[in-house]
């Protein structure tokens, strides 16, 4: 905890994946942000400036696409996808949504 509270505010970007959120979270840097974590939002990522947080774990595949994408473009993003033999979900493309009663 606190590496992440003194790494943290000058950290370039922060990604966490699924209860990630809930450490980043009691460390104050989420304070005034919106994040998501493991089903307790619909979006499967939020992102702001800086932190990016994704829900389950699998989506943490797609929050690193979203962030390579946002980094380089959606060309080079969609050659790692490729490589990696990734189906990608976007926003709202949550399989478990329905299952979970989130929509």
């Amino acid at each position: 905890m606190n590496f992440l509270k003194r790494q943290g505010p000058n950290a370039k970007y922060i990604l966490t994946v699924c209860t990630g959120s809930w450490i980043l979270s009691s460390t104050g840097l989420l304070d005034g942000k919106r994040a998501t974590s493991n089903k307790e939002m619909f979006n499967v990522i939020e992102k702001t400036r800086k932190i990016w947080s994704s829900s389950g774990i699998t989506a943490g595949m797609d929050l690193a696409y979203a962030f390579l994408e946002y980094l380089t473009g959606k060309g080079p993003a969609d050659a790692a996808a490729g490589f990696l033999e990734m189906m990608v979900n976007g926003e709202g493309d949550d399989p478990f949504a329905a299952k979970y009663g989130l929509v």
